[in-house]
């Protein structure tokens, strides 16, 4: 979700390219997910202009899919119907190599 409120950045992610491949992965739509991406004035972030972001790990901000990210994409899909097994069977691939490392 890119809704420009103001939110505490601990729940807050990088809008980078595997952050958001992962969303696109999953069928979750960047506008109704209950995924907060920040918005930067520099767009969706790259490997150069995302080294730039870095800081904002220190206050909380996520730069990558973590357990909670996931987490929060499974509560999304548990409200919908229409959810593939492949999509439930990789997100919970994704979710155990996290959970092992």
């Amino acid at each position: 979700m890119r809704s420009g409120e103001f939110l505490p950045l601990h729940i807050t992610y990088l809008p980078t390219a595997k952050v958001l491949e992962k969303l696109h992965e999953l069928s979750i739509e960047d506008s109704d997910s209950q995924i907060v991406i920040l918005t930067l004035p520099d767009g969706d972030l790259d490997d150069f202009t995302c080294r730039q972001w870095q800081f904002l790990k220190d206050h909380g901000v996520c730069p990558k899919s973590d357990l909670w990210f996931y987490q929060s994409v499974l509560e999304q899909l548990s409200c919908t119907l229409d959810v593939s097994l492949e999509v439930m069977k990789e997100l919970y691939k994704w979710m155990s190599r996290l959970a092992t490392t």
